[in-house]
């Protein structure tokens, strides 16, 4: 692919066949500006007539000119450091002394709530999908460590954002 510019920088690519036709065009001999001394489709005229309007432009010239200006930098930075948040906040676990895990997502943070509220054990999912007796202590545990987590990533996403 052949890349061009014009004055306002934008960017126009074409390959090689399309410029090869141009080329052809241009060097035909101009004997006459009738239709019929030059017996090319009109889209080639047009080509080359624009590209004669443009700027050739390499491909660290390209790259140079695609990046993003500061305003969607920003935004993009702060999409992934969202994206980011929302991965860490979605993979959060508590590990009891059993070495038993569970999941203890913002998301599951009502589930604890109920549970705890009702004030008997009750058997629960794991992170491994098998199936567990958890007593109050043990579900107001796991709560109270999703909720520090919960905190400490929430936290660090601040951090991140106020250095953008």
């Amino acid at each position: 692919m052949n890349y061009f510019k014009n004055t306002n920088n934008e960017i126009f690519a074409y390959d090689d066949e399309q410029l090869a036709q141009v080329a052809e065009y241009n060097n035909q001999p101009s004997t006459s500006d009738t239709p019929e001394a030059r017996v090319f489709p009109q889209v080639i005229v047009d080509l080359s007539q624009s590209i004669s309007n443009l700027t050739p432009i390499t491909e660290a010239e390209l790259a140079e000119l695609q990046k993003p200006i500061p305003e969607q930098q920003l935004e993009i930075d702060k999409q992934s450091l969202k994206s980011e948040r929302e991965q860490y906040l979605s993979e959060l676990t508590h590990v009891f002394k059993d070495g038993s895990i569970v999941q203890v997502r913002p998301k599951d943070l009502p589930n604890f709530q109920i549970a705890t509220a009702i004030g008997q054990p009750e058997e629960w999912v794991m992170a491994d999908d098998s199936v567990r007796l958890l007593t109050v202590e043990e579900m107001t545990e796991a709560m109270n460590s999703g909720i520090v987590q919960a905190k400490d990533i929430w936290n660090d996403y601040t951090t991140k954002l106020k250095t953008l």
